[in-house]
């Protein structure tokens, strides 16, 4: 007759490893999303990257579209001179 505790243990151990590695690769998918929407000033509310990661409106990049102009990368990245002129005028009007 076979023994079948050595058979149970073994597929136990093989179930908690599989759990492990998925949760390793979910922590994993977590941080490349992390690494890729990191922002140099750390993140927050008023933060745009982290306001475009959630699907928060972001009001400048309504007018960036809007005059077909590219969007910032991050909150320290500096403005051209036309997104300059077109966001004075917009906080004129304001």
């Amino acid at each position: 007759m076979p023994n079948f505790k050595k058979h149970n243990k073994w597929e136990k151990q093989n179930k908690k490893n599989k759990k492990n590695k998925q949760k390793w690769l979910n922590n994993q998918n977590k941080l490349n999303i992390k690494k890729k929407f990191n922002c140099p000033c750390g993140g927050g509310q008023s933060c745009i990257v982290d306001r475009r990661r959630v699907g928060d409106w972001v009001y400048e990049d309504d007018i960036f579209k809007k005059h077909k102009l590219p969007l910032r990368n991050d909150c320290y990245s500096p403005l051209s001179v036309e997104q300059t002129n077109i966001i004075s005028k917009y906080i004129q009007n304001f």
